[in-house]
């Protein structure tokens, strides 16, 4: 049995990571039908991107956000980036 990571809600850190590893999936699919590119480019892109940092970044919270936020935060970050803003995305404040 998976050892609880955090007792008050449940979540091992397996099914954190599981869950971290589907937003991904998902995020980069929905960007990849989108755009029209590589599937596999798409992923590669994202995982190496600041918001894949972030959502991998378990004090960050946000692997518990879903595909359609995170997808939108890439967004937000490739558009800073193509106007030559280098901020960091912003996670939701972890309430945990």
């Amino acid at each position: 049995m998976a050892e609880i990571k955090n007792a008050a809600d449940g979540i091992t850190e397996a099914q954190e990571e599981f869950a971290t590893d589907v937003t991904i999936a998902m995020a980069a699919a929905a960007l990849s039908d989108e755009s029209g590119k590589d599937p596999a480019a798409v992923f590669s892109d994202f995982v190496c991107s600041k918001t894949g940092a972030l959502l991998y970044d378990r004090n960050s919270g946000l692997w518990q956000c879903g595909p359609a936020y995170v997808e939108e935060l890439y967004k937000e970050e490739l558009s800073q980036d193509n106007a030559g803003g280098k901020q960091r995305p912003q996670a939701p404040v972890n309430q945990a």
